[in-house]
């Protein structure tokens, strides 16, 4: 399918990385979901990769290169908080845990990603709606990690739930412009 359809070297790129990554996850002997942070790389990479690919099958610019590194950044960011919702399943395997090993300590890292992701949005050249959206995106993303860091018993839904935020936020956005 790719062979047909590719407006660009990148773009055939693109559209053969995305099975790669699969692979590289899942498949063995490589299996990097054994390991969290090559996980988390594989897996924010896996999610950018169709957006990129729509935009560069519809133009050729890449005046969207910022969003493109802005939107990496954030899943760098937020994917790792699916393994607090994984820990027992992780056990079970005896694949590595950032959580089980960290504890709420590991909140840091995804603290740290979306606080890097706001000094990124304040000096990258974005549109002010778009600087605007990735700001409340950020943001919100980094109040709902604060609140359920008091909620220990809650945090196993932290993940879930900014997904569904930014959904919502996604769904405004589009609807507003």
């Amino acid at each position: 399918y790719p062979l047909f359809v590719y407006q660009s070297y990148l773009t055939l790129f693109l559209f053969i990385l995305l099975p790669i990554l699969g692979l590289l996850y899942s498949a063995t002997p490589i299996r990097l979901r054994r390991y969290p942070i090559p996980a988390a790389i594989t897996i924010s990479l896996g999610l950018i990769t169709p957006v990129m690919l729509g935009y560069l099958m519809n133009r050729s610019d890449n005046e969207m290169a910022a969003l493109f590194v802005a939107l990496f950044l954030f899943c760098l960011s937020v994917v790792p908080l699916k393994k607090i919702e994984e820990v027992e399943e992780d056990k079970k395997t005896g694949y590595s845990n950032l959580y089980s090993k960290w504890g709420p300590l590991f909140l840091i890292w995804p603290l740290s990603g979306l606080l890097l992701e706001l000094i990124l949005i304040h000096f990258l050249d974005f549109k002010d709606v778009l600087k605007a959206y990735l700001f409340i995106l950020t943001v919100s993303s980094i109040a709902c990690i604060l609140i359920f860091s008091m909620f220990k018993n809650k945090l196993h839904v932290l993940y879930q739930t900014i997904i569904y935020m930014v959904i919502i936020e996604i769904g405004i956005f589009y609807f507003l412009i």
